[in-house]
């Protein structure tokens, strides 16, 4: 009786604390979901206002108020152009991922009637469709009196990846011209017929040049005068990488930005993280300290290349939308700016290769290039590749060829020379970070002392200048503390990072300091 009644109570407290802990589990998931979102696999349906979160091509209405029929109010305009782009993130979705969640909202049935064949025979096929629309030019050509029906013309530039099983992956940009009747039916806005027609001459717009004028005979220039980039990758010592944005306003920026100017440094390269920039609460204040610190860095003489997309990993062809606004807001607000030096499209992201797909990544890069130019005729535009072994990737669509290097000296000759040969073009050639840790430690089998780090420097400085390379150190300060998602969470991946300065973290000038200011010195 006596061990019933204890077992009984170790049941009891058992059933109690898994209950407990399912409770805890369950919420922490529920808070997860709200406050990260939701992935697209798991998405309830959605309505339009709410898809607006994921999928945000930019829509341009043109001749408004001129239209037949009732006037424009611009509360129908905003919804018919929310329900107009859902139709087509459904439409993209079912032919992804062959179901047809959502296509009842925004198609009426005889409209339904047509695309659902065309569904399963995708199907049937085994194939898969990726794909976006990037802009629409939608001009309204008649609204009912009664406010129940539309008809417009819609100019769109899109991309389409379709895959099919032992097949190879066809991938295409697309500029078609539709016009589309709608219908309002329960409150949204449904496409009851949609036909191509042939683009006119005046509607057809060619593809943004991918060559600057400001890089001439493998020289960049600045006002029309050779520019020979001799840079440093800035984050301040108190408040490196994401914390420089979320702490600006407690930053000294201009002590740092005098001492580069004096070590004889003209070139600043600075990074913008996505998701910072992205927040709909906080992007607007970022953006505006984004423009206080060119203003700052201007004020000393020295210029900046901006590297965009950091800690950014949305190059599915789904979320194209997003890195366009995202892009888009950012370019147009500092295009003229007169510190602007080059656009980084992205650091490393061939570190990405293995997890996100290769050809997934030169083609988000490939798009998000030709957006920027599109925005910004005139911009210099590279991309931070690793190593030199895969800075050839896109080098015809850009306008110089950037890589890093943190190896052994003597070797970077060679590779340089595998990189001139694997291109197709010629460009100038960027060393976009250089440097070597001093970190030193009894368990770290690959420590380094200030000694080798000014060595590596000496040599390094000089292999360049032979080579006829620009470049930027990594970097100004030895960092207090670095984040897990920069080097990882164990000491032996994180300790080195914080040592890569040329100032300690008690502001003691490194041997490395004077062997670079005198290079400076040397090489103007």
């Amino acid at each position: 009786m006596r061990n019933s009644k204890k077992l009984s109570i170790i049941y009891m407290s058992t059933s109690f604390v898994v209950i407990l802990f399912l409770f805890f589990y369950g919420a922490s998931q529920f808070l997860t979901f709200f406050k990260t979102g939701a992935e697209r696999s798991d998405m309830l349906l959605l309505d339009s206002h709410h898809i607006n979160h994921f999928y945000q091509p930019k829509i341009q209405w043109v001749n408004v108020g001129q239209n037949e029929g009732r006037i424009f109010e611009p509360y129908a305009q905003i919804k018919m152009g929310k329900d107009y782009l859902a139709s087509y993130f459904y439409q993209f979705q079912a032919f992804k991922k062959r179901e047809s969640q959502g296509l009842n909202d925004y198609f009426t049935e005889q409209f339904r009637a047509k695309l659902l064949p065309l569904l399963t025979q995708f199907i049937e096929d085994k194939k898969m469709l990726d794909a976006t629309t990037i802009s629409h030019e939608v001009e309204l050509k008649f609204y009912s009196q009664d406010g129940t029906v539309a008809t417009l013309e819609d100019r769109v530039v899109s991309f389409h990846k379709i895959r099919q099983l032992d097949q190879p992956e066809i991938s295409f940009y697309d500029t078609s011209q539709y016009q589309v009747m709608l219908l309002l039916e329960d409150n949204h806005w449904r496409i009851r017929h949609k036909v191509s027609q042939p683009l006119s001459n005046q509607n057809k717009v060619s593809s943004p040049s991918n060559q600057s004028q400001k890089v001439k005979d493998l020289e960049l220039l600045v006002e029309g005068e050779p520019f020979h980039i001799q840079g440093i990758n800035y984050y301040p010592q108190q408040y490196p990488w994401q914390e420089m944005w979320l702490n600006y306003t407690s930053i000294d920026f201009d002590s740092d930005f005098t001492l580069i100017q004096n070590l004889g440094f003209n070139t600043l390269r600075i990074f913008v993280p996505y998701g910072e920039f992205s927040d709909p609460g906080t992007s607007g204040q970022h953006l505006d300290h984004l423009q206080d610190l060119m203003d700052k860095i201007d004020r000393h003489g020295l210029k900046v290349i901006v590297t965009l997309f950091d800690f950014f990993l949305g190059y599915d062809v789904v979320d194209w939308s997003l890195s366009d606004r995202h892009a888009e807001k950012i370019v147009i607000r500092l295009k003229n700016h007169p510190a602007l030096l080059a656009w980084d499209l992205k650091n490393e992201p061939d570190l990405d290769f293995d997890t996100k797909g290769k050809q997934v990544v030169l083609d988000w890069l490939f798009f998000i290039n030709r957006r920027i130019k599109t925005y910004d005729p005139h911009a210099v535009t590279t991309v931070g590749w690793s190593v030199p072994e895969r800075a050839h990737h896109l080098a015809d669509e850009l306008d110089f060829v950037s890589f890093h290097y943190y190896e052994k000296t003597g070797q970077l000759a060679g590779r340089v020379a595998a990189l001139r040969d694997s291109m197709e073009v010629s460009k100038p050639l960027f060393l976009g970070e250089v440097g070597k840790h001093s970190f030193s430690a009894f368990w770290y089998p690959w420590s380094n002392s200030p000694e080798d780090q000014a060595n590596y420097y000496q040599n390094i400085l000089s292999e360049s200048t032979t080579l006829g390379l620009h470049f930027a150190t990594w970097t100004l300060y030895d960092f207090s503390s670095v984040p897990a998602n920069v080097a990882g969470k164990w000491p032996w991946q994180r300790a080195p990072q914080k040592a890569y300065g040329i100032i300690d973290t008690k502001g003691n000038k490194k041997k490395t300091y004077s062997i670079i200011q005198n290079h400076l010195n040397e090489t103007k």
